[in-house]
């Protein structure tokens, strides 16, 4: 028998599978859509095969079970707790996981300024933060996954594992490019080209359709992002047909959420345009916008497979 990494008085039921890697009691479990998640970094927890009977019956069962209806409860109460967008404007601030925003900024801050005060530091660093970079993609998923199951705080940063934060970038960015794909449709139908910029009787028409086709792409990212992270399954990435009924179980919210983010990508954008002309504080300052943005924006996901998550258990799991 093994005792829990975080509370060494208690028998370990579980390990987390992809993580950390820590042993878990059942106070260190939480139920998902179906699944059972370590309650330090939200990845999946499995069964540890040695866990063994305490008091003449199964472990895992009279241990967890009541855990899990705490849970249960904890996240009816966050269903039943009106909560909208102005309460979701503060989500990267809330919780422990809140301090890593302005420790991760503070850290870029850092590095600007040693870079500015000593331009040979610029590669070393470019490669460190290129790592931290790295496991943004997996923040975002633990983010939209814990959302939907009933947390409103950040959770804290993943666990630093060069394959697995690898394919989580990778999953990432294929998802964008699966997202990209109805815009890309309707342009090559639509028959305009890079000319179209210089004629002005054809700008405005694609200036219309470039808009249209980056909305169609956020209100896919809607499912596509959404259902890889709540149910981590990178393969869930490609299964169109299932996110074209998870868009159609809330059209109104889907497009409602669609907007907000649409609205924060382009504005962090426009401004992030304007402060990068500002030495050090532009640079930090548009650092600071483009993680709040891409934060709230998963969380606005997660929010939505929260709302949902009956029907959307029945669209991707079949039960």
């Amino acid at each position: 028998m093994s005792a829990c990494d975080a509370h060494p008085g208690q028998l370990a039921t579980h390990r987390c599978e992809r993580g950390c890697g820590k042993l878990l009691c059942a106070d260190c479990i939480r139920r998902g859509h179906r699944l059972l998640m370590c309650g330090h970094c939200g990845e999946m927890a499995v069964p540890l095969e040695a866990a063994g009977p305490v008091g003449g019956g199964p472990a895992a069962a009279p241990a967890v079970r009541p855990v899990f209806e705490r849970r249960a409860e904890a996240e009816a109460r966050a269903r039943a707790v009106p909560y909208g967008f102005a309460d979701a404007v503060l989500y990267p601030f809330r919780g422990d996981g809140g301090k890593s925003f302005w420790a991760l900024l503070g850290l870029y801050a850092a590095f600007d300024v040693a870079t500015f005060i000593v331009p040979l530091l610029a590669l070393p660093l470019s490669i460190f933060t290129f790592a931290i970079t790295l496991m943004v993609p997996a923040l975002l998923f633990a983010i939209t996954r814990t959302t939907s199951n009933g947390d409103n705080e950040l959770p804290d940063w993943p666990d630093w594992d060069p394959w697995d934060r690898m394919l989580d970038a990778v999953t990432y960015l294929v998802g964008i490019v699966i997202c990209a794909l109805p815009g890309s449709l309707l342009l090559k139908v639509s028959g305009l080209g890079l000319g179209s910029f210089v004629d002005p009787e054809t700008l405005p028409k694609l200036l219309f359709l470039l808009a249209v086709a980056f909305f169609l792409g956020v209100v896919l990212a809607v499912p596509v992002l959404g259902a890889t992270a709540v149910y981590d399954q990178r393969s869930a990435i490609f299964r169109l047909d299932l996110h074209a009924l998870a868009l159609m179980v809330s059209p109104a919210e889907v497009v409602g959420i669609a907007a907000a983010i649409s609205a924060l990508l382009v504005g962090s954008t426009f401004v992030r345009l304007i402060l990068a002309f500002v030495p050090l504080v532009g640079g930090l300052a548009s650092t600071a916008l483009g993680m709040y943005t891409s934060y709230l924006a998963a969380h606005l996901i997660g929010l939505y497979f929260r709302r949902h998550d009956p029907k959307m258990d029945r669209i991707y799991l079949g039960r």
